[in-house]
């Protein structure tokens, strides 16, 4: 889990060969519903997350209203001093049969 800019930009660069529509940066209120916003996004729902791609070229980032909306959506408690924290993570790529 990456929750600075300077580590997420370090990421990216280390990570440069890996294609950016396949990374994605999820925001949370909080660190302990990162997971839960992954299992989300694994299983195809909603999720407070952006491709590496949107992130970079649109600076599109998720508002505090859309974090807290998705975070009740997925039935997760209200945290008490909400935080805007990126961090990113690798999709695994499907291979083409």
């Amino acid at each position: 889990m990456l929750t600075s800019l300077n580590a997420l930009f370090g990421f990216l660069k280390l990570y440069n060969m890996v294609p950016r529509d396949c990374i994605r940066v999820f925001f949370s209120s909080s660190p302990e519903y990162m997971d839960e916003m992954l299992a989300r996004a694994n299983k195809g729902l909603a999720s407070s997350s952006v491709t590496a791609e949107q992130f970079l070229k649109v600076k599109r980032c998720i508002s505090s209203q859309e974090i807290a909306r998705l975070e009740a959506e997925a039935g997760m408690q209200e945290p008490c001093a909400p935080i805007s924290t990126p961090v990113v993570t690798e999709q695994p790529q499907t291979s083409e049969s």
